[in-house]
């Protein structure tokens, strides 16, 4: 797979060419030199000692200066929420009439084909890294999903089940976004291989915790459950878990 990792001081996704390209990505202006500085001193930090304050403050200031608040953070997302949308639209039994559904009933039988249709719909390739970023994350939150339920039917998944999907999509997707903003710094400054590994899981872990408790405090509240308002379960969840981000205080 390609090389997704972004140089010390590159800014990822701010070429204006790329974001015309993809529907999927907001365009906005260019961010300020240097932005992720902060985020990646102290993410670089937790990479040397493990130290899971700096990983907090690193978050902190990804979110905070990197994209001016959970605000900011959550618009970058917006082409997440579409995907989101997409995926449950495909993936949901009741949704018959839905062009995502009718493509995937329409596809050739077998496992692997089915899965290759539902990564297509979610996100088409079209040469962007975003474009990329997602498509690896709609393997990786099917492959969550199969390891939890062993015999789902991926053409006939239970709510709950396309919960669990939905969820792992998200929290894979900002996983996979702050890596490529900042990634770069664990790599520097973790004293090993074995270090870097485990710092990242450290990572993943938490924004996965983060993220399923977004989706459970937004069905706390009643938020609905069903398309079209997945886009606003999801938009809520990705709000919700980066406020926890910049609000963090220690």
């Amino acid at each position: 797979m390609e090389d997704l990792t972004p140089q010390p001081d590159e800014e990822t996704s701010d070429d204006p060419t790329e974001e015309s390209a993809n529907p999927d990505l907001l365009l906005t202006p260019l961010a300020p030199p240097r932005r992720f500085a902060e985020a990646r001193r102290n993410i670089g930090e937790f990479a040397n000692t493990s130290d899971s304050v700096s990983m907090r403050r690193g978050l902190r200031e990804y979110t905070r200066t990197g994209y001016g608040g959970a605000e900011g953070l959550t618009a970058r997302f917006g082409g997440t929420v579409r995907q989101s949308e997409r995926l449950f639209n495909a993936l949901d039994p009741s949704q018959s009439e839905t062009s995502e559904r009718q493509r995937l009933l329409a596809a050739t039988s077998g496992a692997v084909a089915l899965l290759d249709i539902v990564v297509e719909i979610v996100a088409p390739v079209d040469g962007t890294q975003d474009a990329e970023s997602s498509r690896a994350a709609v393997f990786e939150a099917i492959a969550e999903l199969q390891n939890q339920y062993p015999s789902a039917n991926i053409l006939e998944l239970t709510a709950q089940q396309r919960d669990v999907l939905i969820e792992e999509f998200v929290a894979v997707s900002v996983y996979q976004r702050v890596i490529l903003d900042i990634g770069d710094a664990i790599s520097a400054k973790a004293p090993s291989i074995q270090a870097e590994s485990s710092r990242l899981q450290q990572i993943r872990d938490f924004i996965k915790a983060t993220v399923s408790g977004a989706f459970t405090e937004g069905r706390i509240v009643g938020l609905p459950t069903t398309s079209p308002d997945i886009a606003s379960r999801t938009r809520d969840a990705l709000q919700r878990t980066f406020q926890v981000f910049k609000d963090w205080t220690k």
